[in-house]
């Protein structure tokens, strides 16, 4: 009997170099954790090439494949911001505030878990979340945040860019 591999191999092969699809196979074989591909790039340039990062959470039951339209509209503007907010005001109120640098809350037009066989137009988009504890910006580390975010209208996950620096940037592209 012939196993087929799966059509997204290809894509994850075409994308990465046979170094990262090394760590994948060694991460993924480890234990029971599923791998995707997102379609963006974040924060980590090392040497010549860009750095892996990881996604820790739920499985993504749905592979993504597409993007979110996104504009600066009156409407995206105004979901960053109440996000923004948010994730303001759990810092300042878990008593954190005062230990994280900055913290990014990046919105990324990335709709998760939607169902393939709907054929549904992508309409959600998700948050990263870079808090980052420093003294000088030239390295740092990342502290936690709770999952309140998914309460924001319109957001389908709230994920962590827990790349140290270097090889990451303190900002997203």
């Amino acid at each position: 009997m012939c196993v087929k591999s799966h059509a997204l191999l290809g894509r994850v092969a075409n994308a990465s170099t046979p170094a990262e699809q090394a760590e994948l196979k060694r991460i993924s074989s480890k234990s029971p954790v599923a791998a995707t591909l997102l379609p963006l790039r974040s924060v980590g340039v090392q040497g010549d090439g860009r750095t892996v990062c990881y996604a820790f959470g739920g499985i993504i039951k749905e592979q993504v494949t597409d993007i979110t339209p996104t504009f600066l509209t009156q409407q995206v503007i105004s979901t960053l911001r109440q996000a923004d907010d948010l994730a303001t005001q759990i810092l300042v109120s878990s008593g954190c505030a005062s230990r994280i640098a900055q913290m990014p809350v990046v919105m990324i037009p990335i709709h998760f878990d939607r169902d393939a066989a709907v054929r549904a137009a992508s309409c959600q988009r998700s948050l990263v979340l870079r808090p980052f504890l420093t003294q000088d910006f030239m390295t740092g580390v990342v502290d936690r945040m709770r999952k309140e975010l998914l309460g924001v209208p319109g957001i389908s996950r709230v994920l962590y860019d827990l790349t140290p620096k270097p090889p990451a940037t303190t900002e997203w592209e």
